[in-house]
């Protein structure tokens, strides 16, 4: 047990690491809005390309089926998940989170064009919205760096809240975790 808390530890710094290091050019945007069902908004105006995009607020999720997506799109079809919430990756049913980036915390500067929210039977405030616009060293693989790492911490919460909603199944890693949104949304939906 001490070794995976360890291992935990070691990629929360590498990532706070590469995290500061992309930090320092950035602008936030206030949203201060709650939804209740599916939406879309559009708070990118006047911003040609970001190479990052984190987002702050909270969720209500309500029932075991609740679920919330945050969803960036480029406006051509390119799509990357900011933020996913439900019951078997959460720790409580009603939190906050402060600068989530699931597959968005490095883009090779893409051209925002909206957000799109998913909700079943949830609530999602987005208080803030933390955009970079500037950025050095490979951005692809430093996506893919904190992607696989978010997607480890994913598995780990399935499999540690798996026994409270009496599922007898261990989540593990895969080629379909690996893939980014866009692609499990052309191969799964």
């Amino acid at each position: 047990m001490k070794t995976k808390i360890y291992s935990l530890n070691k990629t929360g710094m590498l990532l706070l690491s590469l995290f500061i290091a992309i930090s320092c050019y950035s602008q936030s945007i206030l949203i201060d809005s709650t939804f209740y069902s599916d939406s879309e908004i559009y708070p990118f105006t006047g911003i040609d390309s970001i190479t990052g995009l984190k987002i702050s607020g909270s969720v209500s999720l309500k029932s075991d089926s609740s679920l919330v997506r945050v969803i960036l799109s480029n406006g051509s079809g390119l799509e990357y998940m900011v933020f996913e919430a439900y019951p078997l990756i959460a720790t409580e049913n009603d939190f906050s989170f402060s600068q989530q980036c699931e597959e968005t915390c490095y883009l090779d500067f893409l051209g925002p064009y909206s957000l799109s929210i998913q909700i079943i039977d949830a609530t999602l405030t987005i208080d803030t919205l933390q955009v970079l616009t500037n950025g050095t060293g490979n951005l692809d693989s430093l996506q893919y760096i904190y992607k696989r790492a978010n997607d480890a911490l994913k598995i780990e919460m399935i499999n540690l809240n798996a026994p409270r909603f009496n599922l007898e199944y261990m989540a593990g890693d895969n080629p379909t975790v690996a893939d980014y949104y866009y692609d499990k949304k052309k191969h799964l939906w």
